[in-house]
């Protein structure tokens, strides 16, 4: 007889994908100036990101228009939190 469980996966994390983002609809151009990243510093500011306890993988989209983080968080609230 063989029984089947979840209990293997049980101590796997299960982790969340966060976005947060600014745009030309909900945030005015002075905010999002202040909040844009140049692209020869997104490598820095991933690496920042990713330095908090919670975030494992990170990335960033800013354009004229808008600016979008993107994390892989250990818990959605934690990770939100940090971004």
């Amino acid at each position: 007889m063989v029984i089947l469980s979840n209990a293997a996966y049980e101590s796997e994390r299960k982790s969340s994908i966060v976005t947060v983002g600014l745009s030309i609809h909900n945030c005015p151009v002075e905010i999002r100036e202040k909040m844009a990243v140049p692209a020869e510093a997104w490598n820095d500011a991933v690496a920042e990101l990713c330095a908090y306890p919670h975030i494992e993988e990170a990335g960033i989209l800013s354009t004229c228009n808008r600016m979008e983080i993107y994390v892989v968080a250990l818990s959605y609230e934690r990770g939100f939190k940090e971004v």
